[in-house]
């Protein structure tokens, strides 16, 4: 049987994506939106270049947002649309991306996320996560919102925080038995893909918009320090992870229904060595 990941087609027995309607309004809806921006009137303060590089960005995108193509197949495109379009100078400066430091550290967090998939650490995880739910789907939702803020003290980075746990939870939903469209799928993916990243600038653990907040405000009141920012910041930071969850909750996952359960073999089945190696990886490099 074909099988198929949230979010990761998988291939199987030679049979490949079916372009149906659906598939094709995914497709042409990017295509429209940016040859809509590329032939819209330019503003002044916009290059030509700019315009041209803005069309490839929504384009590229829109097909990852919608799944319209292989997401591999789409970041390449991106690239190659650049130089196309002359977006760029020259060939070589639409791959000037990959010699950025920021490059190689999405690199490492998607290989720790792997490692965590393939040790078994993630259906450890997913087990354990859909057993401490009690078969509730509201619950399981509202123990991962009530996990980020402990989990920065971890794994401080957002987006290291983010490509570890998207693999725990694309473990859970599976073994639960919910596809990417279910209203639970939907919610938890949104939850840490976006209040996920509040958690790290409640902490002031790191990220751009604590760092511009606190230079802001240190003009006009002294200096940031952490316990300061604490008193200052966390509480509204902390009202805003709980406003966007429950406006996910309210969204999406009340309109869950069944309960969700996994497949016998339980968290309690002992650690394996590459579990054990995985987990002492994540949490040095972290």
């Amino acid at each position: 049987m074909p099988s198929r990941r949230l979010g990761i087609p998988v291939l199987a027995q030679g049979k490949g994506r079916v372009m149906g309607k659906g598939r094709w309004a995914a497709v042409l809806t990017p295509v429209a939106l940016a040859l809509l921006v590329l032939l819209s009137p330019r503003p002044p303060s916009l290059s030509p270049e700019g315009q041209r590089v803005l069309a490839v960005v929504v384009l590229t995108v829109g097909f990852w947002t919608l799944d319209a193509l292989p997401p591999p197949a789409v970041g390449l495109l991106g690239v190659l649309l650049l130089v196309l379009v002359r977006g760029v100078p020259q060939p070589g400066d639409a791959f000037s991306g990959f010699t950025s430091p920021s490059g190689f550290f999405l690199l490492g967090v998607l290989g720790m996320g792997l490692a965590v998939q393939r040790s078994g650490l993630a259906n450890r995880f997913a087990r354990w996560a859909i057993a401490r739910s009690g078969g509730s789907p509201i619950r399981m939702f509202w123990q991962m919102v009530a996990s980020f803020p402990l989990m920065t003290v971890f794994v401080p980075s957002a987006t290291a925080r983010t490509g570890i746990l998207v693999y725990v939870y694309e473990e859970a939903l599976a073994l639960a038995g919910r596809g990417k469209r279910a209203p639970l799928s939907k919610g938890i993916m949104l939850a840490l893909n976006s209040i996920n990243r509040l958690a790290s600038t409640t902490l002031l653990t790191g990220g751009i918009t604590p760092i511009t907040t606190s230079a802001i405000l240190g003009s006009a009141l002294g200096p940031i320090e952490w316990t300061r920012w604490l008193v200052l910041l966390a509480p509204p930071y902390l009202l805003l992870l709980a406003v966007g969850a429950v406006l996910l909750h309210w969204l999406y996952v009340r309109r869950e229904r069944g309960a969700v359960s996994a497949p016998a073999g339980g968290p309690s089945a002992p650690w394996g060595p590459a579990e054990r190696r995985t987990l002492g990886v994540v949490l040095v490099a972290s």
